[in-house]
């Protein structure tokens, strides 16, 4: 959890429910605040590493972008 936290995403990697996999980063306001997330999940046959690997940029690009909205710098 802490590289999680360094690298401001996470991945859940069917802990939550069997066979479902996501890549996931927070979405914060004007004080820095995390107050959403955006993510992307999918079954683990759609979803191996190196999907998981290729989406994560793409991911927290758009947490960036709605928290830009909201006032984050």
């Amino acid at each position: 959890m802490q590289a999680y936290v360094a690298g401001q995403y996470a991945f859940d990697l069917e802990d939550d429910e069997p066979s479902i996999r996501c890549v996931a980063a927070p979405v914060r306001d004007a004080s820095r605040q995390i107050v959403a997330a955006i993510s992307v999940a999918s079954t683990s046959p759609y979803m191996p590493d190196a999907r998981m690997a290729e989406l994560l940029p793409v991911v927290c690009e758009a947490a960036k972008a709605i928290s830009a909205e909201l006032g984050a710098r």
